[in-house]
């Protein structure tokens, strides 16, 4: 029997059909990793370099810290060995770090100045932590208690952008009273002064607490333009700080951040200024 004779002009359908039932390769979801460098005494290092492998050259990245000695990466999930370095320090190696699909993982790292020589064939130390070890390794910042809320100053500055965001400054002091000032694409331009409860208060400070707010890096920051920038800040009994949100859902920043954004808006009442449509509320 005769082979069966297939037409030319069928060949690119056959070849369409055999291609398109191949097997789709899916990308890995990724994870981020932010890590903020700091020597024993708190202050910051700028000049870290902070690797993240997972034991081999050809998966290893690498990025060197701002200038708030801050870098956040984005990597493939799984289990790392996380290096900094810096000169003057001795090398910090974490290893078997896990980090899942879609994670975001945050490190306060402290590094430790070496010994002093001995001998001549003195080889720096190097300061390693295993996995067991990674509450050596990261340092949180716990709340403070507030001793003096007069002293309270939580603000929240959102930027425009390349569209209509709107654009304000809030400032919420210890006692309840409330001062907006509206910029552009506002129901309301101008200054405007309010007053909100204690319990209102509580319930605010305690979203910061709940965030832990003083473990957050101070900036996340993505590559990207024309995003408006939010800006969130608390300060009490002289210590402060600040969080800078620029597209920062993109690079991993944690949804507490958010979470602290949209309850400072909320318990301030800002849309009877700034207008419920245009604002998250």
């Amino acid at each position: 029997m005769a082979a069966p004779i297939v037409n030319r002009m069928m060949l690119p359908i056959l070849l369409f059909t055999v291609c398109s039932q191949a097997p789709v390769k899916q990308e890995a979801k990724l994870a981020s990793v932010t890590v903020r460098v700091a020597d024993a005494n708190g202050s910051l290092i700028s000049n870290a370099i902070v690797r993240v492998s997972a034991g081999s050259s050809e998966t290893e990245l690498e990025k060197t810290v701002d200038d708030m000695g801050v870098a956040t990466m984005n990597v493939l999930p799984g289990t790392h060995d996380l290096t900094v370095t810096s000169p003057g320090f001795m090398r910090l190696v974490l290893h078997g770090v896990e980090i899942k699909p879609g994670e975001h993982r945050e490190f306060n790292v402290v590094l430790k100045v070496p010994p002093p020589p001995s001998g001549p064939n003195y080889a720096p130390p190097i300061f390693e932590l295993e996995r067991a070890k990674l509450g050596d390794l990261v340092e949180p910042h716990p709340f403070p208690e507030i001793h003096d809320w007069n002293s309270l100053r939580i603000a929240l500055h959102r930027s425009g952008c390349y569209g209509k965001c709107p654009a304000y400054d809030l400032e919420i002091h210890g006692d309840g009273t409330v001062f907006y000032d509206g910029k552009a694409n506002v129901k309301i331009k101008g200054k405007r002064t309010g007053k909100i409860s204690q319990a209102s208060m509580s319930e605010l400070v305690d979203v910061f607490r709940k965030a832990g707010y003083f473990s957050l890096a101070d900036r996340y920051a993505s590559g990207v333009t024309d995003y408006p920038t939010y800006v969130s800040s608390i300060s009490f009994d002289g210590v402060s700080k600040s969080v800078l949100d620029y597209a920062g859902r993109s690079i991993g920043m944690p949804s507490t951040v958010t979470d602290v954004e949209a309850a400072i808006d909320r318990l301030a009442v800002a849309h009877k200024w700034v207008g419920r449509k245009s604002a998250r509320f």
